[in-house]
């Protein structure tokens, strides 16, 4: 990747916002190496490892990171033979290798993370190596008395030996000359031996060695002749107690030494599942999404994309954008106000390329698509340099031009301001030869500018299109919204109106433009309008388009659920017809038995009766549904009223083909083969029911009224009054009761909020009513009710 384009993105910044959240130096510094990889594979397993992780902290909540570190100095001063190093540092080498051991065990242990145990595999059990150090040392990194028999024994003999020399001298204190020649009763050290204080004058009271004078000389201190003998025991035993130590040191030094490989191994391993962890972490404190990785060259596809920099400091007023690039159009050209958005596109564009090929989630929704580029190469920003000589002018031109020696097939272009700082003549032309060439090479170019003539060439170039940043006339501020196919407008005179310029310069400014330009900003003005209209329509489009896939989906449930009835009525009746078969079987045979038997005229009276009662039943039980239904039509006939067995309803056939029709029954269209369908007037078919008269009373009268046939669920109230409106809805419910529908829907918009709260209202009190509830936001919202009808 090139390093000058990751640094103008600022994706140092975003490795600093994940690293910060690393368990320990060493995930830190692994987050801060982190180079975007350009191989696809590899970029899928960095983004699996960061989804297996944040499932694994859904799951286990946290890992066991307590102790873990970089051990790598410890372990390379280890590497000479005999070399050794202080025990709190081993003490951190046994933290390590515990934390190590517990993490590689919890994350072999989790569910559905192949790629994370990947790098767990590679921790070796180092559960006898961390039992030994911490047996051997204190919590302090201090050897333990106990780490050997001979440490132990020698340090008791110390103890012993040192009591002696303190008590005997003690005892030198309080006797004789030496009780006045001492200038304080305190045993001391110096130079590693016990002595006391003696008074200058009263030296010759004490004899022995002097080791060491007061500052002011008014004390010596001195080993009394009587302890020098027992002062060199004890630092004898404190030498050997010395050289124990450091054996016992040098022991677990070798023990390190001999796992250093391993934990080398582990140190690497450790420090690659801290890096996940902390891309988990940063991902789930912000709400991230994983970006599905296309395999196509050269396609961007941002749902509700934010800065992942804009979000931490201006977190939910962020504006999401939402950008589609790539496929026919490999020019996007971004125009609109300054100050409206349009850098932070190209940067959050190139930083989302750089962030999901590092193996991070995105600041996104759901549905955020892009490729796997080779490179990404950007010009943004102001490149002037006084050092270098250079206008920005001449930073841009330097940038373009070490872009153009890069720039091919799988390569981001991200060009800020193009054509701009010269004139803006020749600047304009510039832009579009570059564009030209960088799109003759293959890249994928996201680039601003305000030049018409670069607007132009995006609008009539195959390959190229505009998109503008929107712009609210009305309170004259951007609103940051990327729109798709349409060139923006740069909008100075209003940033000018709104920053305070006085109205008389803006009024010359006008007067100063041509007539040309305003024509191109009133068709401008227009081609926001009807974009604003053609999205709505999108919207409205794509709803109905939902909704009618969700009738599909419903209509289709109810016909398996009316044949899945329909086989089990069938079945049941059959089960009873064998059982009442059987009994009258049993009744035929015992009369059989009684008429051999006998050869009386009862008997054959009463085996007649069974015979005859035997036909009855089967005449009767195994006339089944499916046996007795009625005969199917040869053919039917669009606008044909036909009746549905299988959901035993009236519909109007829709359209007919070989062997089946499509029928609407109600407000559902059924795909019905002709086998379940029975034309009108065949037998056994149920005459078409007419609307049904329904009786209502008003005072101490009444009325009646016939009620229509449903013609569809949705009644549409919206601009009436509420008592007309709530009286077409008792009729509509009416319809819809008696036609069997069960769901339906009452359009009554938002505006006021009356005509809204008085249908709910109604609703609540209609016994037909069994529940009811705003409809899902992408299909009205609040504007829209569904409601569901008792059967």
């Amino acid at each position: 990747m090139d390093q000058h384009s990751l640094t103008i993105l600022e994706f140092e910044r975003v490795l600093e916002l994940v690293a910060a959240r690393a368990p320990s130096a060493l995930g830190r510094a692994r987050v801060g190496a982190t180079v975007p990889s350009v191989a696809r594979g590899e970029v899928h397993r960095r983004l699996r490892e960061t989804a297996q992780m944040r499932a694994l902290r859904v799951r286990s909540g946290s890992l066991p990171w307590h102790g873990t570190g970089d051990v790598t100095a410890h372990l390379d001063r280890l590497r000479a033979e005999n070399a050794w190093v202080e025990g709190q540092h081993l003490l951190q080498v046994a933290d390590f290798a515990g934390a190590a051991d517990r993490v590689g065990r919890a994350v072999r242990a989790a569910p559905e993370s192949p790629d994370l145990a990947f790098h767990a595999e590679a921790i070796a059990d180092f559960a006898p190596l961390e039992r030994e150090l911490r047996r051997c040392l204190s919590p302090e990194g201090e050897v333990r008395d106990d780490a050997s028999d001979e440490l132990l024994r020698l340090r008791r003999g110390i103890a012993r030996t040192r009591r002696e020399v303190v008590g005997a001298l003690e005892r030198l204190m309080g006797e004789g000359a030496a009780a006045t020649a001492v200038q304080e009763a305190i045993v001391t050290l110096r130079a590693d031996r016990y002595v006391i204080p003696v008074k200058s004058g009263g030296r010759g009271a004490v004899p022995g060695i002097v080791h060491d004078r007061s500052a002011s000389g008014q004390t010596v201190f001195v080993e009394p002749a009587a302890v020098v003998e027992m002062n060199n025991a004890l630092r004898e035993q404190v030498v050997a107690e010395r050289e124990e130590t450091l054996h016992i040191l040098r022991d677990l030094a070798a023990r390190v030494r001999a796992r250093g490989e391993e934990l080398r191994t582990a140190t690497a391993a450790m420090a690659a599942l801290e890096a996940v962890w902390a891309r988990a972490v940063y991902a789930d404190d912000r709400g991230m999404v994983e970006p599905r990785i296309l395999e196509e060259e050269g396609r961007l596809a941002l749902a509700g994309a934010r800065h992942p920099l804009l979000v931490e400091t201006l977190g939910e007023r962020v504006v999401p954008v939402d950008l589609d690039a790539g496929g026919e159009a490999r020019t996007i050209v971004v125009t609109g106000p300054n100050t409206g958005g349009k850098t932070v596109v190209l940067k959050t564009a190139g930083l989302f390329v750089l962030m999901a090929q590092s193996g991070l989630h995105l600041p996104a929704e759901a549905g955020t698509a892009l490729s796997c580029f080779a490179d990404v190469l950007a010009d943004i920003g102001d490149e002037q340099s006084l050092q270098q000589n250079l206008s920005t002018f001449s930073g841009h031109v330097r940038n373009i031009v070490g872009i153009l020696g890069t720039a091919g097939p799988g390569a981001l272009v991200l060009l800020d301001e193009l054509g701009a700082g010269t004139d803006p003549a020749e600047g304009a032309a510039l832009g579009v030869a570059v564009l030209e060439e960088v799109q003759r090479r293959g890249a994928l170019t996201l680039a601003t500018t305000h030049h018409g003539a670069i607007k132009v060439y995006a609008s009539t170039t195959a390959g190229a299109m505009n998109a503008a940043m929107e712009f609210d006339e009305r309170t004259l501020r951007p609103t940051y919204r990327l729109l798709a196919g349409i060139p923006g407008r740069s909008q100075a005179f209003a940033i000018a109106e709104r920053y305070g310029l006085d109205p008389a310069v803006l009024a010359r400014a006008r007067e100063q433009r041509s007539v040309a330009e305003e024509r191109l900003d009133r068709l401008m003005e227009e081609l926001e309008r009807e974009r604003g209209r053609a999205a709505e329509e999108r919207r409205e489009l794509a709803a109905a388009r939902a909704a009618l896939e969700m009738e599909r989906r419903r209509a289709g449930e109810e016909v398996a659920e009316a044949r899945r009835r329909f086989e089990e009525a069938r079945e049941k009746l059959r089960r009873e017809a064998r059982g009442v078969l059987r009994e009258a079987e049993a009744e035929v045979k015992e009369s059989l038995r009684q008429l051999r038997e006998s050869r009386t005229g009862d008997a054959a009276a009463k085996a007649k009766e069974s015979a005859r009662r035997l036909e009855r039943v089967a005449a009767d039980r195994l006339a089944l549904p499916a046996e007795a239904a009625p005969p199917p039509p040869a053919s039917v006939a669009p606008g044909e009223k036909v009746f549905v067995n299988l959901l035993h309803s009236w519909g109007t056939v829709e359209s007919a083909g070989e062997g089946g029709a499509v029928v609407i029954v109600g407000d559902k269209r059924v795909s019905v083969p002709l086998a379940e369908i029975a034309a009108a007037g065949a037998a056994g078919v149920p005459k078409p029911r007419p609307g049904a008269t329904v009786a209502r009373r008003s005072g101490q009268g009444g009325y009646a009224y016939k009620v229509p046939e449903i013609a569809s669920t949705r009644l549409d109230l919206r601009g009436k009054r509420a008592e007309e409106a709530l009286g077409e809805l008792d009729r509509f419910l009416d319809a819809a009761s008696l036609s069997g529908v069960t769901e339906v829907e009452i359009l009554h918009g938002k505006g006021t909020g009356r005509l809204q709260e008085a249908v709910r209202e109604a609703l609540g009190a209609d016994r037909r009513v069994t529940a009811f509830a705003f409809a899902p936001l992408e299909q009205g919202g609040a504007g829209i009710t569904k409601v569901t009808l008792a059967l």
